[in-house]
């Protein structure tokens, strides 16, 4: 969880966001999809 509220669910490879995951953002929008070397990658149909 990130100090304003955001919190990633997903995988990790090497303590970063890799594969499928989700971030929530604190306004209650999320993104959920793919994630490489901890940036969003495609987002999930």
């Amino acid at each position: 969880m990130w100090p304003d509220g955001t919190r990633y669910v997903g995988e990790v490879l090497d303590g970063k966001r890799s594969g499928r995951g989700t971030i929530f953002w604190p306004d209650g929008t999320r993104f959920v999809g793919l994630f490489r070397n901890d940036l969003r990658d495609h987002q999930a149909p």
